[in-house]
């Protein structure tokens, strides 16, 4: 091999394993109570019932059941759904899609996010667990110690502790509406 094409090698070879090590994380199945595989499920499915706990970095996921796809590295999250970041954030629900290569969860149906004093609820959330931010659309309700905010669509930023609103804002507290 020529120096030239060795040294080409040795940068390319550096470069892919620095990008590979930078790289997305896989979801973990941490357990379930059972692990159905069926090719009819197809993209190599699993079904998962009963007690079913994932984990991709500081996230932690459980729900009672799940369809969970590793070669896609996403899952779809079935009832008692609960997600945990870290100790700070707590968001559960009904029904949850989540994609592990962007770190993004789609919430829907009776979707309760706690954070401290502060909680949100909304039948439809989408959240970027990378970004440490959350949308909710078709109507939420905010409730904090003092006040109670209703609006059609909001974003929250819990890390800067950041709430915008917008469509049919209402904001309740003892002093005014």
């Amino acid at each position: 091999m020529k120096p030239k094409h060795y040294i080409l090698f040795l940068f390319l070879f550096t470069f892919y394993n620095f990008s590979f090590s930078q790289g997305i994380s896989k979801i973990q199945l941490v357990g379930a109570d059972a692990i159905e595989f069926d090719e009819n499920l197809g993209n190599g499915a699993r079904r998962l019932i009963g007690n079913v706990r994932f984990k991709q970095d500081n996230i932690s996921m459980t729900c009672d059941s799940a369809y969970f796809y590793p070669r896609e590295n996403n899952f779809d999250a079935y009832s008692k759904v609960h997600v945990q970041r870290d100790t700070s954030l707590d968001v559960y629900s009904s029904f949850m899609h989540y994609t592990g290569n962007n770190k993004v969860a789609q919430f829907r149906k009776n979707v309760i996010l706690t954070d401290n004093d502060l909680v949100l609820k909304t039948n439809h959330m989408d959240y970027d667990l990378k970004d440490n931010s959350g949308k909710y659309f078709n109507y939420g309700i905010i409730i904090d110690s003092a006040s109670t905010l209703e609006s059609q669509w909001g974003f929250y930023i819990p890390g800067k502790k950041q709430l915008f609103f917008k469509d049919s804002v209402r904001v309740k507290n003892e002093k005014y509406i």
